[in-house]
């Protein structure tokens, strides 16, 4: 099995509790409050800040080029986003590489990137709104029309790269510590 299949099975559960507690079932039914919107782009955002620039710094290397790392980078549009709404961006957060390795790294960007696919259904569902006339939902429509192509890219890179079982392992734990940051 590709370790993408894995990743979506074997984190189904963190997923799902990333969502419920981000109130994520009340973005389609017009509830959701700008206050909800807040909080979770704050959970995206010590995510980003925790861990985007060490997994980045990992990767560069040898994937640096297949993945197109520096169209990938979330941190300036985040800290722009947040300061849109009122709030800070607190980059103190940062994790340092060590202990990160290139599947560990894989794993966190899986979770990262998973967020700014699942990011387009909501900036969509969110501008239909009336409470969010004036979000510019820069973060969760990153990609804008590449959304689908990045992602592939993404998905294929990371199944060609992470085939060992040590590799897979390691993968699935960096998207658990990622989850893990979002339930913080």
């Amino acid at each position: 099995m590709m370790i993408s299949e894995q990743l979506k099975s074997q984190t189904k559960e963190l997923h799902d509790k990333v969502e419920a507690s981000l109130n994520s079932n009340r973005i389609f039914d017009q509830t959701y409050t700008i206050d909800d919107y807040k909080n979770l782009l704050k959970q995206n955002a010590l995510l980003i800040a925790k861990y985007e620039q060490a997994a980045i710094e990992v990767l560069n290397g040898e994937l640096g080029t297949p993945l197109e790392l520096e169209k990938r980078v979330k941190a300036e549009v985040m800290q722009s986003e947040l300061e849109n709404l009122g709030l800070q961006y607190d980059p103190s957060v940062k994790q340092d590489t060590e202990g990160i390795s290139a599947a560990k790294a894989l794993g966190i960007l899986y979770v990262i990137e998973g967020s700014t696919l699942g990011g387009n259904v909501i900036a969509r569902a969110l501008s239909k709104n009336e409470a969010f006339k004036d979000v510019t939902f820069n973060y969760f429509s990153f990609y804008k029309d590449q959304t689908g192509p990045m992602w592939t890219k993404f998905k294929t890179v990371l199944d060609e790269y992470v085939t060992s079982e040590e590799a897979k392992q390691e993968c699935i734990d960096g998207a658990n510590l990622a989850y893990g940051t979002l339930l913080n």
